[in-house]
């Protein structure tokens, strides 16, 4: 062969390889694609099955971004890095949730799912009022931005799993079905014992059977007599106009027990009112009979000496009403004896007389004495034995001070 014609396909095969290569990196992520801009999201998952590096992110169906990087949190959880083309915008409220993307490998796809009425009140009901107002609403609507962390992953149900689960419940179930099939049948074997058990005795209790059947026959006898009584009653126009009557006086006899329950709750009131009133006299007379608890022994002792003074006030007047009727005293001579009383009546009136005769003389003795005082040379000797000129005397005139 020739070396040329050798090269030439040696080349053409690498070329070939080298096309190949680059497509498989193009298709699966291996390298990022330059073509467009991304902006990153973190978010935090309670597991991440079957995700790994550039597993793909959906959007309905679209996809949109690749995982860049899985971290295992110390508390089990999984925190994904996640790479979105900048021409998708997605919301708040949207929640990113894994699922199986495929039942032969296992692999897993993320994809963003708008939430329920429960996720977004869990997630944007800040005042837990059980409604979203405009500006939590508002807040639910906003864009995400590069570098955001999320707390609100999901992962959808394995179905697997769901088939697993599936099959046990059905194992649960079909359980309960023989459960029941054999409580049904444990039934039917009651029931059918408990008939062997009526036909036995209906067999060997004729006799008290009949005696059953009749005693029955005549409690139906004694009903229908006593039901026949009964409409016999209802049918009395006596009694219906008495029970008219008995209807017509039952308002007013309703009026009548208002009444006297209002009268029975005046009396209430007023027993209250009394209760309070007693309450305050007892509370006063409580206050004054505190100060005579604290000087009772005083106040006896007191009480015992304006006792006995009574007692000598009512001797001494016992005394002097006895001395008042003793004839023979000094006041009863007074009180008894007319004459004593006159000749006193006219001592009184002579000492009268006797003081205003006297009236003039004083005045004139009251005159002499200031005349004396004011001029002594009256007197004759010693107006001799004294130089000094008539009028003048050692008392100033009475009547000119």
């Amino acid at each position: 062969m020739d070396e040329r014609v050798l090269k030439f396909r040696v080349g053409v095969v690498v070329l070939t390889a080298t096309i190949v290569t680059a497509i498989l990196i193009v298709m699966f992520g291996a390298v990022p694609d330059f073509t467009g801009t991304y902006y990153q999201l973190n978010i935090e998952f309670p597991a991440a099955p079957g995700v790994g590096r550039n597993s793909p992110v959906l959007k309905s169906g679209v996809p949109i971004g690749r995982v860049t990087d899985v971290d295992l949190q110390d508390d089990g959880g999984v925190l994904l890095k996640l790479r979105i083309q900048s021409d998708y915008k997605l919301q708040q409220s949207e929640i990113c949730r894994i699922r199986i993307g495929s039942m032969v490998t296992g692999d897993a796809v993320l994809e963003f799912v708008s939430s329920n009425r429960g996720q977004l009140l869990a997630n944007f009901d800040r005042d837990k009022n059980g409604q979203l107002d405009k500006a939590e609403v508002s807040k639910a609507q906003q864009l995400l931005q590069d570098g955001d962390y999320l707390r609100t992953g999901t992962v959808a149900e394995d179905p697997l799993q769901i088939i697993i689960n599936m099959q046990q419940k059905m194992g649960s179930t079909f359980e309960s079905i023989e459960n029941a099939g054999t409580g049904i049948k444990k039934a039917a074997d009651d029931f059918a014992l408990l008939i062997d058990n009526l036909n036995q005795f209906l067999g060997s209790n004729n006799g008290q059977l009949q005696s059953i059947l009749k005693k029955t026959d005549v409690a139906l006898d004694n009903f229908g007599a006593a039901m026949a009584m009964v409409n016999e009653l209802a049918g009395d126009p006596q009694f219906q106009a008495s029970l008219q009557q008995a209807l017509k006086d039952l308002p007013s006899l309703f009026e009548q027990t208002k009444l006297t329950v209002a009268d029975a709750r005046k009396t209430m009131r007023s027993f209250e009112i009394m209760s309070r009133s007693a309450t305050t006299n007892l509370d006063n007379l409580q206050h004054l009979t505190g100060p005579l608890k604290q000087h009772g022994a005083g106040l006896a002792q007191d009480l015992v000496h304006s006792i006995d003074s009574l007692d000598q006030l009512f001797s001494q007047l016992s005394v002097f009403s006895k001395s008042l009727n003793n004839s023979n005293g000094s006041l009863g001579k007074l009180v008894h004896d007319p004459t004593l009383f006159q000749r006193l009546s006219n001592a009184a009136h002579n000492i009268e007389d006797a003081s205003r005769r006297l009236r003039p003389i004083m005045s004139d003795l009251r005159v002499f004495s200031d005349k004396l005082a004011t001029d002594p040379r009256q007197l004759g000797l010693k107006g001799a034995l004294n130089n000094k000129p008539t009028g003048v005397g050692v008392k100033t005139n009475f009547w000119q001070r």
